[in-house]
Formats: C-alpha cells, sequence, structure tokens
C-alpha cells in the first residue's frame, strides 16, 4: 500500500509554476547561448519572461482559486541615495499575489544573483561581497535566498542564511531548490513573507528600521560532511 505523500500540492500550483519555470528557462537557454552574460540582464529576462507568461496564460482553476500573479522589482545598483542593492543587500524583491474565492494573500523574498557553475569556488572578494549582502537581505527579511545562475543546472535557490554562516564558497555545495520546486513551495505559501507584499522600494526601505520583538532559538548539530 502507498502512503500518501504529506506534501502533496494542489495541481493548480504545480501548473503554474511548471509555467513560471518554463519562462524562466528561456533566460538560461539565452545565458549558456551567450546572448546575455551577465547577472543583471538574466534577472531582468527570466523575470520579464515569467510576468509575460502568467499574464497571457490560464490563471483560473476553478470556484475555489480564482487567480495567481507575481511580479517583480530589480533593484538599481547605481552609487549614491539610488544604490537600491548596496542598500538592502538584494537585486531582486519577488512578489506572489494569490487570491482564493475572497480572499487574496500577498507575500513576496528577497534574493542576489551570482553566476556560477558546479566546482566552481567564489574569489575571496566575491565571497565576502556576497555574505555581506546576504547579511543585508536577512536585516530585512528572513525569506531571502542567493540565486546560483548555472549554464548546467539552470537557477537553484539558496537560504542565505546558509551562505551568511557557512565558509564552502562552491554555491553547489549547498542545499538548494530548483525554480519550479521553489516556486510550488512560494504560491502553497509555505515560503514567503506577508511584509514582502508590494514589488517597490518602499517596501524595503520601510523594513530598514524594523526590529523583532521575539525570538525563538533552534539549536541544530551536525556530525560529518
Amino acid at each position: 500500500m502507498t502512503k500518501p505523500d504529506p506534501f502533496k500540492l494542489p495541481p493548480r500550483i504545480k501548473v503554474v509554476a511548471r509555467r513560471i519555470a518554463d519562462a524562466a528557462g528561456t533566460a538560461i537557454d539565452a545565458y549558456a547561448r551567450e546572448v546575455i552574460t551577465d547577472e543583471p540582464s538574466i534577472t531582468d529576462r527570466w523575470i520579464g519572461a515569467v510576468v509575460s507568461a502568467l499574464a497571457t496564460g490560464p490563471r483560473r482553476f476553478g470556484p475555489a482559486a480564482t487567480g495567481i500573479s507575481w511580479d517583480a522589482k530589480t533593484l538599481r545598483s547605481s552609487s549614491g541615495s539610488a544604490a537600491e542593492e548596496k542598500r538592502h543587500g538584494a537585486d531582486l524583491l519577488g512578489v506572489a499575489e494569490i487570491h482564493i474565492g475572497d480572499s487574496v494573500i500577498r507575500k513576496g523574498f528577497l534574493a542576489q544573483a551570482k553566476r556560477t557553475e558546479p566546482g566552481e569556488t567564489l574569489s575571496n572578494d566575491r565571497w565576502r561581497e556576497l555574505k555581506a549582502q546576504s547579511e543585508l537581505m536577512l536585516e530585512r527579511s528572513p525569506v531571502s535566498y542567493v540565486l546560483a545562475y548555472s549554464k548546467r543546472q539552470g537557477i537553484r535557490f539558496i537560504p542565505a542564511i546558509a551562505v551568511a554562516n557557512l565558509d564552502r564558497r562552491d554555491l553547489f555545495d549547498f542545499n538548494s531548490l530548483p525554480l519550479e520546486q521553489f516556486f510550488q513551495w512560494h504560491l502553497a505559501c509555505f515560503i514567503g513573507d506577508h511584509r514582502l507584499n508590494s514589488p517597490h522600494i518602499d517596501t524595503l526601505d520601510v523594513l530598514h528600521d524594523f526590529h523583532i520583538g521575539q525570538v525563538l532559538e533552534i539549536v541544530v548539530r551536525t556530525e560529518g560532511p
């Protein structure tokens, strides 16, 4: 007798996550063909492809769920007061909006992207920069990730908290989720920060001085590799 899957997701969530993955894959394909070559261009390409795919594809799945949409903001990396990426550590703020009946859920995540391949060790300067960016993102939200852009592995989501606290320098040594699986969990509400509810820089600026009132500490110790 087959045991039921405790993490079974609604088919409609899988449909949307598959559309997102297919759309984002066009950006990685362009990166692999060297049509685009840097992180901002890859990020803009996959965000635009996903937003377009969800805008033109079916988003209604029956009377219980009235629709799913997703939007994102890329943070500017310019200098001075306009240096949004430097201020918050992220270069992407993604926000999902899920309508279920008369209810609406809005929540998001932060991400910082890096081009890399399995077995590639980031230089000391790139690693220090990424750790600092991860720490900044985590000051805004615990729902923060490093995105590994790989010609071979696609887009992988790595928890920023792991990058901020471990010194491995090969991003593929970390636990990670492929983009499609990440969005399955994101749209099913296992992942997301309800404070990140709008793809605008003001959303992050408000969190700049946010202070947590209570903390739950869980200690996990492991042995071996």
